[in-house]
Protein backbone atom coordinates (compact mmCIF):
# COMPACT_ATOMS: atom_id res chain seq x y z
CA UNK A 1 0.00 0.00 0.00
CA UNK A 2 2.75 2.53 0.83
CA UNK A 3 4.82 1.57 -2.31
CA UNK A 4 1.17 2.79 -4.35
CA UNK A 5 1.09 5.47 -2.24
CA UNK A 6 4.98 6.80 -3.21
CA UNK A 7 3.75 6.02 -7.16
CA UNK A 8 1.10 8.16 -7.24
CA UNK A 9 2.95 10.65 -5.40
CA UNK A 10 5.39 10.74 -8.14
CA UNK A 11 2.84 10.64 -10.61
CA UNK A 12 1.00 13.86 -9.28
CA UNK A 13 4.57 15.55 -8.84
CA UNK A 14 5.43 14.84 -12.49
CA UNK A 15 1.81 16.24 -13.49
CA UNK A 16 2.12 19.60 -11.71
CA UNK A 17 5.58 20.29 -13.09
CA UNK A 18 4.80 19.55 -16.47
CA UNK A 19 1.93 22.45 -16.11
CA UNK A 20 4.43 24.99 -15.59
CA UNK A 21 7.14 24.15 -17.74
CA UNK A 22 7.25 26.36 -21.19
CA UNK A 23 7.58 24.76 -24.65
CA UNK A 24 9.81 25.37 -27.34
CA UNK A 25 6.75 27.51 -29.17
CA UNK A 26 8.99 29.36 -31.71
CA UNK A 27 11.31 26.62 -32.40
CA UNK A 28 12.59 26.60 -36.38
CA UNK A 29 13.96 23.56 -38.25
CA UNK A 30 17.13 23.33 -40.01
CA UNK A 31 14.82 23.01 -43.50
CA UNK A 32 13.35 26.90 -42.22
CA UNK A 33 16.23 28.69 -42.05
CA UNK A 34 18.23 30.46 -44.53
CA UNK A 35 22.16 30.17 -43.55
CA UNK A 36 24.44 33.66 -44.34
CA UNK A 37 28.13 32.87 -44.85
CA UNK A 38 28.88 36.14 -46.17
CA UNK A 39 27.56 39.48 -46.14
CA UNK A 40 27.83 42.16 -48.02
CA UNK A 41 26.77 46.27 -47.93
CA UNK A 42 26.34 48.61 -50.66
CA UNK A 43 24.99 52.22 -50.02
CA UNK A 44 24.37 55.18 -52.81
CA UNK A 45 24.57 58.30 -50.78
CA UNK A 46 22.91 60.17 -53.99
CA UNK A 47 20.18 58.24 -53.96
CA UNK A 48 19.93 57.43 -50.17
CA UNK A 49 19.66 53.37 -51.41
CA UNK A 50 21.07 50.97 -49.30
CA UNK A 51 21.37 47.33 -50.60
CA UNK A 52 22.32 44.10 -48.69
CA UNK A 53 23.94 40.94 -50.25
CA UNK A 54 23.03 38.11 -48.33
CA UNK A 55 25.37 34.61 -49.33
CA UNK A 56 22.85 31.78 -48.18
CA UNK A 57 24.52 28.01 -48.59
CA UNK A 58 22.81 26.09 -50.35
CA UNK A 59 21.38 22.82 -48.41
CA UNK A 60 21.28 20.63 -51.27
CA UNK A 61 25.04 21.45 -52.18
CA UNK A 62 26.37 19.51 -49.31
CA UNK A 63 26.80 15.66 -49.41
CA UNK A 64 23.26 13.48 -47.91
CA UNK A 65 21.67 10.18 -48.36
CA UNK A 66 20.86 10.28 -51.95
CA UNK A 67 25.15 11.21 -52.91
CA UNK A 68 27.12 13.42 -53.23
CA UNK A 69 26.24 16.90 -54.75
CA UNK A 70 27.40 17.67 -58.52
CA UNK A 71 30.46 19.66 -59.50
CA UNK A 72 27.86 22.10 -61.33
CA UNK A 73 25.81 22.38 -58.22
CA UNK A 74 26.29 26.44 -56.92
CA UNK A 75 27.22 26.29 -52.77
CA UNK A 76 25.05 29.23 -52.35
CA UNK A 77 22.90 31.66 -53.76
CA UNK A 78 23.42 35.63 -53.38
CA UNK A 79 20.43 36.85 -52.72
CA UNK A 80 20.08 41.12 -52.98
CA UNK A 81 17.77 43.54 -50.77
CA UNK A 82 17.39 47.13 -51.64
CA UNK A 83 15.80 49.60 -49.08
CA UNK A 84 15.88 53.22 -47.79
CA UNK A 85 17.50 51.83 -44.88
CA UNK A 86 18.65 48.74 -43.17
CA UNK A 87 15.59 47.51 -41.73
CA UNK A 88 13.99 47.85 -44.43
CA UNK A 89 16.40 46.24 -46.39
CA UNK A 90 15.88 43.01 -44.30
CA UNK A 91 12.15 43.33 -44.67
CA UNK A 92 12.35 43.59 -48.37
CA UNK A 93 14.34 39.97 -48.79
CA UNK A 94 11.75 38.31 -47.67
CA UNK A 95 10.24 39.36 -51.50
CA UNK A 96 12.34 37.16 -52.86
CA UNK A 97 14.09 34.39 -49.99
CA UNK A 98 11.82 31.70 -48.59
CA UNK A 99 13.09 31.24 -45.74
CA UNK A 100 13.83 32.86 -42.42
CA UNK A 101 17.06 34.29 -42.45
CA UNK A 102 19.77 33.69 -40.07
CA UNK A 103 22.67 35.61 -39.86
CA UNK A 104 24.54 34.62 -36.72
CA UNK A 105 26.94 31.97 -38.81
CA UNK A 106 28.67 34.83 -40.91
CA UNK A 107 32.29 34.28 -41.54
CA UNK A 108 32.68 37.98 -42.93
CA UNK A 109 31.02 41.83 -43.87
CA UNK A 110 31.85 43.01 -46.74
CA UNK A 111 31.14 46.82 -47.60
CA UNK A 112 31.68 48.84 -50.68
CA UNK A 113 34.16 51.64 -50.86
CA UNK A 114 31.61 53.87 -51.51
CA UNK A 115 29.87 52.91 -48.42
CA UNK A 116 33.00 52.94 -46.20
CA UNK A 117 33.56 56.33 -47.32
CA UNK A 118 29.79 57.47 -46.84
CA UNK A 119 30.17 56.10 -42.94
CA UNK A 120 29.47 52.91 -41.39
CA UNK A 121 27.86 54.36 -37.86
CA UNK A 122 24.14 53.31 -39.27
CA UNK A 123 25.73 49.87 -39.91
CA UNK A 124 26.86 49.22 -36.74
CA UNK A 125 23.86 50.53 -35.09
CA UNK A 126 21.87 48.27 -36.62
CA UNK A 127 24.09 45.38 -36.24
CA UNK A 128 24.20 45.53 -32.72
CA UNK A 129 20.80 45.68 -32.28
CA UNK A 130 19.73 42.38 -34.17
CA UNK A 131 19.04 39.48 -31.53
CA UNK A 132 20.70 37.09 -32.86
CA UNK A 133 23.84 38.96 -34.89
CA UNK A 134 26.96 39.38 -33.70
CA UNK A 135 30.21 41.77 -34.11
CA UNK A 136 33.10 39.39 -33.74
CA UNK A 137 33.62 38.61 -37.99
CA UNK A 138 36.29 40.61 -39.67
CA UNK A 139 35.11 43.90 -41.44
CA UNK A 140 36.05 44.41 -45.37
CA UNK A 141 36.18 46.88 -47.86
CA UNK A 142 35.90 45.96 -51.54
CA UNK A 143 38.15 47.81 -53.66
CA UNK A 144 36.07 46.15 -56.66
CA UNK A 145 32.60 46.96 -57.43
CA UNK A 146 31.02 44.76 -54.84
CA UNK A 147 28.75 42.54 -56.42
CA UNK A 148 31.29 41.27 -58.48
CA UNK A 149 32.70 40.21 -55.18
CA UNK A 150 29.15 39.03 -53.89
CA UNK A 151 28.44 37.16 -57.12
CA UNK A 152 31.80 34.90 -57.97
CA UNK A 153 33.28 32.00 -56.70
CA UNK A 154 36.73 31.38 -56.14
CA UNK A 155 39.15 28.09 -56.68
CA UNK A 156 39.86 26.11 -54.03
CA UNK A 157 37.05 26.54 -51.53
CA UNK A 158 33.17 25.81 -52.53
CA UNK A 159 32.14 28.82 -50.23
CA UNK A 160 33.38 31.96 -50.94
CA UNK A 161 33.04 32.95 -47.29
CA UNK A 162 35.61 29.81 -46.54
CA UNK A 163 38.11 31.43 -49.05
CA UNK A 164 37.99 34.92 -47.36
CA UNK A 165 38.51 33.21 -43.99
CA UNK A 166 41.23 31.12 -44.77
CA UNK A 167 43.49 33.88 -46.93
CA UNK A 168 42.78 36.29 -43.83
CA UNK A 169 44.12 33.64 -41.57
CA UNK A 170 46.93 32.72 -43.56
CA UNK A 171 48.45 36.06 -43.81
CA UNK A 172 47.90 36.80 -40.52
CA UNK A 173 50.60 33.70 -40.14
CA UNK A 174 52.76 34.16 -42.96
CA UNK A 175 52.65 38.33 -43.65
CA UNK A 176 52.20 42.04 -41.98
CA UNK A 177 49.61 42.54 -44.74
CA UNK A 178 46.95 41.77 -42.33
CA UNK A 179 46.60 42.43 -38.28
CA UNK A 180 44.15 40.61 -35.64
CA UNK A 181 41.75 43.32 -34.56
CA UNK A 182 40.34 43.88 -38.09
CA UNK A 183 36.97 42.63 -36.42
CA UNK A 184 33.45 44.68 -36.45
CA UNK A 185 33.86 45.08 -32.42
CA UNK A 186 37.61 46.67 -32.71
CA UNK A 187 36.01 48.94 -35.31
CA UNK A 188 33.66 50.12 -33.09
CA UNK A 189 36.18 50.31 -29.91
CA UNK A 190 38.50 52.33 -32.25
CA UNK A 191 35.83 55.11 -33.49
CA UNK A 192 34.17 55.35 -30.05
CA UNK A 193 37.67 56.33 -28.57
CA UNK A 194 38.23 58.31 -31.21
CA UNK A 195 41.10 57.08 -32.86
CA UNK A 196 42.12 55.48 -36.38
CA UNK A 197 42.28 52.11 -37.47
CA UNK A 198 42.83 50.28 -40.53
CA UNK A 199 40.99 47.36 -42.21
CA UNK A 200 41.99 45.01 -45.58
CA UNK A 201 40.64 45.87 -48.75
CA UNK A 202 39.39 43.23 -51.14
CA UNK A 203 39.72 42.90 -55.03
CA UNK A 204 38.82 41.04 -57.84
CA UNK A 205 40.96 39.71 -60.06
CA UNK A 206 39.93 38.77 -63.69
CA UNK A 207 35.93 38.12 -65.08
CA UNK A 208 33.80 38.00 -62.30
CA UNK A 209 31.95 34.05 -62.39
CA UNK A 210 28.71 33.13 -61.20
CA UNK A 211 28.93 29.61 -62.49
CA UNK A 212 30.97 27.53 -60.16
CA UNK A 213 31.88 25.19 -63.16
CA UNK A 214 34.18 28.32 -64.87
CA UNK A 215 36.07 28.23 -62.09
CA UNK A 216 36.52 24.57 -61.28
CA UNK A 217 37.00 23.79 -64.94
CA UNK A 218 39.69 26.84 -65.40
CA UNK A 219 43.37 25.92 -64.76
CA UNK A 220 44.44 30.03 -64.51
CA UNK A 221 43.27 31.12 -60.99
CA UNK A 222 43.98 34.76 -61.51
CA UNK A 223 40.64 34.38 -63.84
CA UNK A 224 37.98 34.41 -61.07
CA UNK A 225 39.63 34.66 -57.77
CA UNK A 226 39.47 37.91 -54.66
CA UNK A 227 43.16 39.03 -53.35
CA UNK A 228 44.04 41.38 -50.34
CA UNK A 229 46.60 44.22 -51.41
CA UNK A 230 45.69 47.41 -49.47
CA UNK A 231 43.91 48.68 -46.33
CA UNK A 232 41.03 51.17 -45.77
CA UNK A 233 42.09 53.97 -43.57
CA UNK A 234 38.85 54.80 -40.70
CA UNK A 235 38.32 57.69 -38.84
CA UNK A 236 34.99 58.52 -37.25
CA UNK A 237 33.36 55.61 -38.67
CA UNK A 238 34.57 56.81 -42.24
CA UNK A 239 37.30 56.08 -44.45
CA UNK A 240 39.28 58.91 -45.35
CA UNK A 241 41.99 57.42 -47.49
CA UNK A 242 43.51 53.78 -48.06
CA UNK A 243 47.48 52.42 -47.96
CA UNK A 244 49.58 50.53 -50.45
CA UNK A 245 50.52 46.65 -49.37
CA UNK A 246 53.76 48.10 -47.93
CA UNK A 247 52.50 50.75 -46.16
CA UNK A 248 50.23 48.16 -44.24
CA UNK A 249 53.75 46.46 -43.34
CA UNK A 250 54.68 49.48 -41.28
CA UNK A 251 51.38 50.07 -39.92
CA UNK A 252 51.11 46.41 -38.66
CA UNK A 253 54.56 46.30 -37.08
CA UNK A 254 53.97 49.51 -35.36
CA UNK A 255 51.07 48.29 -33.95
CA UNK A 256 52.64 45.54 -32.29
CA UNK A 257 51.76 42.73 -34.12
CA UNK A 258 53.86 39.39 -33.72
CA UNK A 259 54.08 38.28 -37.33
CA UNK A 260 56.35 37.82 -39.68
CA UNK A 261 57.14 39.45 -42.88
CA UNK A 262 59.52 38.65 -45.76
CA UNK A 263 60.99 42.16 -47.31
CA UNK A 264 63.84 43.30 -49.64
CA UNK A 265 66.01 45.79 -48.87
CA UNK A 266 69.56 46.65 -50.38
CA UNK A 267 72.31 45.51 -48.33
CA UNK A 268 76.31 46.21 -49.53
CA UNK A 269 74.95 47.77 -52.45
CA UNK A 270 72.71 45.28 -53.74
CA UNK A 271 69.39 43.92 -52.73
CA UNK A 272 69.06 41.03 -50.66
CA UNK A 273 65.86 39.35 -49.23
CA UNK A 274 64.99 39.08 -45.37
CA UNK A 275 62.35 37.44 -43.33
CA UNK A 276 62.01 39.28 -40.19
CA UNK A 277 59.53 38.72 -36.97
CA UNK A 278 58.36 41.87 -34.72
CA UNK A 279 59.94 40.18 -30.73
CA UNK A 280 59.25 43.43 -28.96
CA UNK A 281 57.36 47.01 -29.58
CA UNK A 282 58.19 49.80 -26.75
CA UNK A 283 56.98 53.35 -26.39
CA UNK A 284 58.36 55.89 -24.61
CA UNK A 285 57.45 59.54 -23.87
CA UNK A 286 59.95 62.24 -22.95
CA UNK A 287 59.65 65.82 -21.88
CA UNK A 288 61.52 68.20 -23.83
CA UNK A 289 61.77 71.98 -23.50
CA UNK A 290 60.56 72.42 -27.42
CA UNK A 291 58.46 69.54 -28.11
CA UNK A 292 57.74 66.08 -26.41
CA UNK A 293 59.57 63.29 -27.82
CA UNK A 294 57.85 60.05 -28.78
CA UNK A 295 61.02 57.56 -28.86
CA UNK A 296 59.70 53.79 -30.46
CA UNK A 297 61.75 51.04 -29.90
CA UNK A 298 61.70 47.72 -31.77
CA UNK A 299 63.07 44.22 -31.43
CA UNK A 300 63.20 41.74 -34.85
CA UNK A 301 64.71 38.61 -35.04
CA UNK A 302 65.91 38.20 -38.84
CA UNK A 303 66.03 34.88 -40.68
CA UNK A 304 68.69 34.57 -43.61
CA UNK A 305 66.31 31.24 -44.98
CA UNK A 306 65.16 33.32 -47.98
CA UNK A 307 67.94 35.46 -48.81
CA UNK A 308 69.58 34.04 -51.90
CA UNK A 309 71.49 37.00 -52.73
CA UNK A 310 73.78 36.79 -49.59
CA UNK A 311 74.00 34.85 -46.54
CA UNK A 312 76.22 36.16 -43.88
CA UNK A 313 79.94 34.24 -43.24
CA UNK A 314 81.15 35.64 -40.55
CA UNK A 315 80.45 37.31 -37.19
CA UNK A 316 81.29 40.79 -38.54
CA UNK A 317 79.27 40.09 -42.10
CA UNK A 318 76.56 39.21 -39.66
CA UNK A 319 76.91 42.30 -37.61
CA UNK A 320 77.37 44.33 -40.84
CA UNK A 321 74.06 42.40 -42.05
CA UNK A 322 72.47 43.61 -39.17
CA UNK A 323 72.71 47.03 -38.61
CA UNK A 324 71.82 47.55 -42.51
CA UNK A 325 68.61 45.96 -41.50
CA UNK A 326 68.09 48.20 -38.66
CA UNK A 327 69.37 51.65 -41.22
CA UNK A 328 66.83 50.03 -43.86
CA UNK A 329 63.68 49.63 -41.57
CA UNK A 330 64.16 52.81 -39.30
CA UNK A 331 64.23 54.59 -42.81
CA UNK A 332 61.05 53.02 -43.89
CA UNK A 333 59.23 53.33 -40.61
CA UNK A 334 60.27 57.33 -40.37
CA UNK A 335 59.07 57.89 -44.43
CA UNK A 336 55.99 55.98 -43.32
CA UNK A 337 55.46 58.24 -40.22
CA UNK A 338 56.01 61.34 -42.10
CA UNK A 339 53.31 60.41 -44.63
CA UNK A 340 50.82 59.88 -42.19
CA UNK A 341 51.68 63.29 -40.59
CA UNK A 342 51.46 65.29 -44.05
CA UNK A 343 47.74 63.46 -44.58
CA UNK A 344 46.99 64.06 -40.82
CA UNK A 345 46.68 60.98 -40.01
CA UNK A 346 47.62 59.83 -36.41
CA UNK A 347 48.26 56.29 -37.09
CA UNK A 348 50.40 55.65 -34.81
CA UNK A 349 48.19 57.01 -31.75
CA UNK A 350 50.94 59.77 -30.55
CA UNK A 351 48.02 61.86 -29.33
CA UNK A 352 46.45 58.56 -27.27
CA UNK A 353 50.75 58.33 -25.37
CA UNK A 354 50.54 62.47 -24.92
CA UNK A 355 47.29 62.30 -23.11
CA UNK A 356 48.10 59.64 -20.96
CA UNK A 357 51.08 61.32 -19.81
CA UNK A 358 50.07 64.92 -19.13
CA UNK A 359 51.35 66.36 -22.37
CA UNK A 360 48.13 67.14 -24.22
CA UNK A 361 44.56 68.01 -23.54
CA UNK A 362 41.24 66.37 -25.90
CA UNK A 363 41.21 69.82 -27.16
CA UNK A 364 44.54 70.30 -28.23
CA UNK A 365 45.46 66.32 -28.88
CA UNK A 366 45.47 66.43 -32.58
CA UNK A 367 47.96 69.41 -32.53
CA UNK A 368 50.18 68.17 -30.01
CA UNK A 369 50.45 64.99 -32.07
CA UNK A 370 51.50 66.99 -34.71
CA UNK A 371 53.99 68.64 -33.28
CA UNK A 372 55.61 66.29 -31.06
CA UNK A 373 59.08 64.69 -32.25
CA UNK A 374 58.98 60.61 -33.07
CA UNK A 375 62.13 59.04 -32.66
CA UNK A 376 62.99 54.95 -34.13
CA UNK A 377 65.20 52.76 -32.51
CA UNK A 378 64.96 49.37 -34.86
CA UNK A 379 67.49 46.32 -33.05
CA UNK A 380 67.82 43.56 -35.13
CA UNK A 381 69.17 39.98 -34.75
CA UNK A 382 70.00 37.59 -36.85
CA UNK A 383 68.70 34.53 -35.17
CA UNK A 384 68.27 31.81 -37.99
CA UNK A 385 70.09 31.31 -41.13
CA UNK A 386 69.18 29.23 -44.01
CA UNK A 387 70.69 25.57 -44.45
CA UNK A 388 73.35 26.95 -47.33
CA UNK A 389 77.11 28.17 -45.51
CA UNK A 390 77.90 29.78 -49.41
CA UNK A 391 75.25 30.59 -52.25
CA UNK A 392 76.58 29.95 -55.83
CA UNK A 393 77.90 32.82 -57.13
Amino acid sequence: MARHRKTWSLVAVTVCLSIVLTSCWDKLEMDELALVSLIGIDIDPEREITTVYYQVINPLSSATTQGTPGPDEAPVFTYQAIGKSFGEARMNIYKSLSRQLFVAHHQAIIVSKRAAKAGLRDLVNFVEMLPNSRTSTPLLVADAPLVQVMYSFTPLERLPSDAVDARLDLLRKNTLFVGKQIELKHFIERMERKTMTVHPMISQTGTASGNISDTSSNIDARQTNIFFNQGAVFRDYRMVGSLTAQQMVWYYLLEGEKGRHTFRMPIGGKPVTILFKSVRIKKKVERSPEKPVVKIFLDLELNSVFSEEHVPQTLVQARRFEDAVDRGIRNELHSFYEMTKKRNWDLLRIGDLLLKHGLATPENIDTAAKEAKVEFYVHAKLGQTGGMKQIYQ
